[in-house]
């Protein structure tokens, strides 16, 4: 409630407006707020090198979230995909514009039996992340999309 009677009397005190680039800038007496535009509050993360933790999942028309209690995490690095699903993955790729060529995923490691829902996200992330596969990257999300399937993360700050 604080907050909501500030903000009215800041704007009915006629602040001054500075518009620059990225931000603009409200200032009245000694209060003052700056507003930064999406790309400069949140910057796209690069592909390379972000852990990027999987969050949904889209099967032609059905759109879900990850299944509770399942992790899977990607990373791209040096020509190398790393996947971290019920069991793990790696395959190499190449980066073409928008688009990532992917090897198949072979297992790395020995092979663990899945629980159910473990298990159908593994078929996915096979489905997904092989042959010519699209991206895209807004801020700290990344979208990975394979013929109708597709796959969206949030960009990590380790793995």
């Amino acid at each position: 409630m604080k907050q909501e009677q500030w903000w009215g009397d800041f704007l009915s005190s006629t602040p001054t407006v500075d518009v620059a680039t990225h931000t603009i800038t409200l200032a009245a007496g000694t209060g003052k707020v700056t507003m930064v535009d999406e790309s400069t509050a949140v910057p796209d993360r690069p592909l390379e090198g972000t852990p990027w933790r999987l969050d949904g999942i889209v099967d032609g028309q059905t759109a879900s979230s990850v299944p509770t209690g399942v992790t899977a995490l990607v990373q791209f690095g040096g020509g190398t995909l790393d996947v971290a699903g019920c069991n793990n993955y790696r395959a190499t790729y190449t980066i073409t514009g928008d688009a990532l060529s992917i090897s198949p995923l072979h297992v790395t490691g020995d092979v663990h039996p899945c629980p159910t829902t473990g298990d159908a996200l593994d078929q996915m992330l096979q489905k997904v992340l092989h042959g010519t596969v699209t991206y895209a990257i807004d801020g700290d999300r990344l979208t990975l999309s394979n013929g109708s399937a597709a796959l969206t993360f949030q960009g990590m700050l380790r793995m």
